[in-house]
């Protein structure tokens, strides 16, 4: 074999030397070539044979030799001239592809540390040298040592070859004396070793084969195994040991196949586990072999592992959960059964695990399970409810739930039952739905107006009423909000009580008026709205009432202004500067407001010229002196008629020191004065009028109203005898009436210890005469004064807290009279009327005494009826109606005495627990002669009657009186011509009663 350029150099030597020489050089050179040839094909045949074998670099190796061969065999052809070789150049080229696949499979083997660590280096370097001795020569050679070059290249690549066959020769010499051989025993089995062992006569055990997985499985190798088994027995953990050795012996001494599974470590630490799978036999000369595999089955181990672990967590969760549960596998056993569902079935869990589902329950019962079991089965989640009847016949409803279990390819292994007992729940949403079904019968039968809204303002229900008012249907309105309904601005006002209601979770209650936007209706409405809470106690909306108070409302306003305005002069009457009075005289009024004064204003001769120029003439005077004061007062003081020509000016807010105030009040009456003097036409004739004006001043210490009323009163009085057209302000000398009152005052401290006190009874009677009960009125018996009618000590003993003592005795002389009246049957039915004041009733153990005294007198609170005064809602309105309400709940009666003279009540009147209002007799005494209080009385009855509340006319003292009030309605009298005040010895007599 020669380079490119030494074959076109052959014809020069052979021109200049020796041509037989040449021949001779150029014959060993090829035949040198052809031995290299076939010693490389060789080479590469042995090591394509070894590459079966895990000899890493091999194939690489072979395949380089394989092609040098191919190269070299291509080369020779072409030197030789063979035909169909392609000559000259082309065979350099074959050449240099020889001589590259050599360096790269001998560098694939010493580069890489673990392919070069498993041959021997030296014997490869020895190949490469001479390889590369052998190109040397094909390149220089002919240059420096002549003709021999291409023998000796030759003759070098034919060692090299040589050394190399030499090799993998010896590998495969190696080989067949270990018992491995190319294509082992076993070696497809990835994860199981297929063994031999031999027993001997000695009993030793020794390996006889052993496949490839051994070293991958166990870290041993076969050929130390050949020559002693021990490392690899001494693998089995020791706990493991005695169960093998026992299996092992019964297995060898039996005859039987041995299949156990035990834990073995690996030559690195790692623990495995092994299946051992094997079986024996005894051959001639008495020894046994044995032959099995060894499998691991690690990963199976720690899957099941697994699985029971999550078995055993899947039961945990299952016993924790309520209801009956149930697993069953494809055929339909029980797999799991809870203490519930066993219960059910009538015995324990562990009775059922492992039986058909059929041996379980009924068989009626299971034929009405069997197509949802199969559609689980199937694949399908189940849910279904049945009755199932028990043996004492009841009826239960059981809500099933049946869920398809899958394994990790998804197949269906079985199925989940659970099943919930649900009789009572179904009973509850019955008994709910009937409950739904009566409150929507109410809420639609309530005349008032019933709606909810959302957090967003929309309706979500509403009643009739609502529909009715509004004049759309509720199909119309649920979904929609307020601007629909009563336009922008309305709709604003009640999105911020929405707004509010929802935020503080409070209700909110008030009187609003309402516009629609259809009909055009108005009214006005005593709204509450309440916060909506779900479940957990989140407000989702608000819940409205409204009921309409329109007529009501007009109706109090008529009563009102009837009540406490004077009709002639349009002012504010006696009661209404009363109820301003007692206003103004408050601690906290005063704290805010400063002192005040009360002008008292007597017109000077107004009767004469009431008698001399008639009733009509008079009430020109009075319009226009009234006229006249309103121009003077500033606007927000009160000018108020207090009757005849009898006015009075509330002046409030003035200067904070007395000095000041006097100054100012004087001021104003001096204004006052000084128009009520300008001349003025009265029946055809100028009048030059005058009046007298007392100034009692407040804001220093606490005076009662009654009181201010009276300085002022006695200051006028002051100023009339001081000669008309002047001022007066009271006057301390003007005490001596108040020591009166305080002498009064003693006497009736004495009254109370000294038992000077008596009640007096005034009979109640029906429109045909009928007796029903009398009103308990209080008398004073002073030993000096004579009788004191209530008038002229009720108000003291008011001030001086005496009314509590007193009213405590009144209520227990009332009760016994009740005790002493059940006892006969004449009287048994007859009801008795105390009067009980406000500062009785706010006291703190009012309640607790009336029912004290009721406990102790054993009297009948049916028959007792308390009478209250209008007074009472001035202050702690919430308390008074709260205390009212337990008094109603014991069955006390409630009237509403001297109705109509009061100014809070209207408002309060619906909320009052009451049974009875009483016309005062300020009404009832003029009721034929004053168009006003004939109105008055027509009102209050219309309005008793829309409450269902009864009513009784005091002070009825003539026939006319009482027929007036018959035709109007009023049932119940009281008065002179039905019996004065007596004691009950007389009452008793003159009613014809304990005859």
């Amino acid at each position: 074999m020669t380079v490119p350029w030494t074959v076109s150099a052959q014809p020069v030597l052979a021109a200049a030397h020796d041509l037989p020489a040449a021949a001779a050089y150029a014959a060993l050179g090829f035949i040198l070539q052809l031995a290299a040839v076939c010693a490389g094909a060789v080479a590469a045949v042995l090591l394509g044979l070894r590459s079966a074998q895990p000899q890493p670099g091999s194939p690489a190796l072979a395949a380089a030799f394989a092609c040098s061969a191919v190269c070299g065999l291509l080369v020779a052809a072409a030197g030789a001239g063979i035909a169909g070789v392609a000559g000259g150049g082309a065979h350099q080229g074959f050449w240099i592809v020889a001589r590259l696949a050599e360096a790269a499979g001998l560098a694939a083997v010493l580069l890489p540390s673990r392919t070069r660590h498993a041959w021997p280096v030296r014997r490869l370097v020895g190949v490469a040298l001479l390889l590369a001795a052998s190109a040397a020569a094909d390149s220089l050679g002919p240059a420096v040592i002549g003709m021999a070059a291409p023998g000796a290249a030759a003759a070098l690549r034919l060692g090299a070859c040589l050394l190399l066959m030499s090799m993998a020769a010896q590998r495969i010499g190696q080989t067949a004396q270990t018992g491995v051989d190319d294509h082992p025993i076993g070696a497809h089995l990835v994860h199981a070793v297929l063994f031999q062992v031999v027993l001997d006569l000695r009993n030793k055990w020794r390996v006889t084969y052993v496949s490839p997985a051994i070293e991958r499985l166990h870290g041993l190798r076969a050929a130390d195994l050949y020559r002693e088994p021990e490392p690899w027995f001494a693998q089995i953990v020791p706990e493991d040991w005695p169960r093998f050795v026992a299996q092992r012996d019964a297995a060898l001494r039996d005859g039987t196949s041995l299949d156990v599974e035990l834990r073995m470590r690996r030559a690195d630490g790692e623990l495995r586990w092994m299946r051992i799978s094997a079986g024996g036999s005894r051959v001639d000369d008495g020894s046994i072999v044995v032959e099995g595999l060894m499998f691991d089955i690690t990963q199976r181990r720690l899957a099941e592992q697994q699985v029971h672990q999550k078995d055993e967590e899947w039961q945990a969760v299952l016993s924790h959960i309520p209801g009956d549960i149930t697993r069953l596998d494809r055929s339909l056993r029980v797999r799991y059964m809870n203490e519930n569902h066993a219960r059910w079935y009538g015995g324990a869990a562990a009775d059922f695990v492992g039986k058909p589902f059929l041996e379980v329950i009924p068989a009626v019962r299971y034929a009405q399970m069997q197509p949802y079991l199969a559609r689980a089965l199937a694949g399908e989640r189940v849910v279904y409810e049945a009755d199932v009847a028990l043996e004492n016949g009841e009826m239960r409803r059981r809500h099933s739930t049946l869920v398809p279990e899958h394994d990790m390819q998804g197949t269906v292994t079985g199925a989940v039952v659970y099943v919930v007992d649900v009789t009572e729940h179904r009973q509850a949403e019955q008994a709910l739905a009937h409950k739904e079904s009566q409150l929507r019968s109410l809420f639609e039968a309530i005349p008032d107006m019933v709606f909810s809204k959302d957090r967003n303002g929309r309706y979500l229900s509403c009643n009739q009423a609502f529909e009715s008012f509004y004049g759309w249907r509720e199909e119309e309105i649920l979904g929609q909000g307020d601007d629909g309904l009563v336009g922008p601005a309305f709709a604003a006002m009640f999105r911020e009580q929405d707004r509010l209601v929802m935020e503080t979770g409070e209700s909110l209650r008030g009187e609003e008026p309402m516009h629609t936007l259809r009909h055009h209706r108005e009214g006005i409405f005593d709204l509450i709205k309440t916060p909506l809470r779900d479940a957990d106690g989140e407000v989702y909306g608000v819940l409205g009432v409204a009921r309409d108070v329109t007529e009501r409302k007009r109706a109090q306003r008529d009563i009102e202004r009837l009540a406490y305005y004077d009709s002639l002069t349009g002012l504010p009457n006696r009661r209404r500067l009363a109820v301003r009075l007692g206003q103004a005289v408050l601690p906290q009024a005063i704290a805010a407001a400063g002192h005040g004064a009360l002008l008292s204003i007597n017109l000077d001769h107004f009767k004469n010229i009431n008698d001399t120029l008639g009733p009509d003439v008079g009430d020109q005077l009075l319009r226009a002196a009234a006229e006249r004061m309103t121009g003077v007062v500033p606007v927000h003081q009160t000018v108020a008629r207090q009757s005849g020509d009898e006015f009075a000016v509330l002046l409030e807010a003035l200067a904070n020191d007395a000095a000041g105030a006097q100054a100012e009040a004087e001021q104003i009456a001096r204004d006052l004065l000084l128009a009520l003097a300008a001349p003025l036409s009265l029946g055809g004739r100028q009048h030059h009028g005058t009046a007298r004006i007392g100034i009692a001043l407040f804001g220093g210490p606490p005076v009662a109203p009654e009181e201010l009323l009276t300085r002022a009163s006695l200051a006028c009085e002051e100023a009339r005898l001081a000669g008309r057209n002047t001022v007066r302000f009271f006057d301390p000398a003007m005490q001596q009436s108040l020591a009166e009152r305080t002498a009064l005052q003693a006497d009736l401290h004495d009254a109370v210890s000294e038992g000077q006190l008596a009640l007096h009874y005034q009979p109640v009677v029906q429109q045909d005469g009928t007796l029903t009960g009398a009103e308990a009125l209080l008398r004073w018996q002073h030993p000096v004064r004579g009788t004191v009618p209530p008038a002229g000590f009720i108000g003291l003993a008011e001030e001086t807290g005496l009314i509590l003592p007193i009213g405590s005795w009144v209520l227990q002389e009332a009760c016994m009279q009740l005790v002493a009246w059940a006892a006969r049957p004449d009287t048994r039915g007859l009801d008795i009327a105390v009067n009980v004041s406000a500062r009785q009733f706010r006291h703190p153990d009012f309640i607790e005494e009336t029912e004290a005294i009721l406990a102790r007198t054993g009297a009948d609170p049916r028959r007792l009826k308390l009478e209250l005064t209008e007074t009472l809602l001035f202050h702690d309105t919430e308390e008074v109606l709260t205390k009212l309400a337990r008094l109603k709940a014991r069955g006390i009666g409630l009237a509403l005495d001297d109705f109509g003279t009061g100014f809070s009540s209207l408002g309060y009147l619906k909320r009052m627990p009451l049974d009875q209002l009483k016309i005062d007799r300020s009404f009832v005494r003029d009721v034929l002669t004053d168009p006003n209080d004939a109105a008055i009385v027509r009102t209050i009855l219309a309005l008793a009657a829309s409450l269902d509340l009864h009513v009784v006319a005091e002070g009825v003292e003539t026939e006319s009186q009482r027929d007036f009030l018959v035709a109007h309605g009023c049932r119940a009298f009281q008065g002179y011509l039905f019996g004065k005040p007596m004691p009950m010895e007389a009452f008793e007599r003159t009613q014809g009663l304990g005859a």
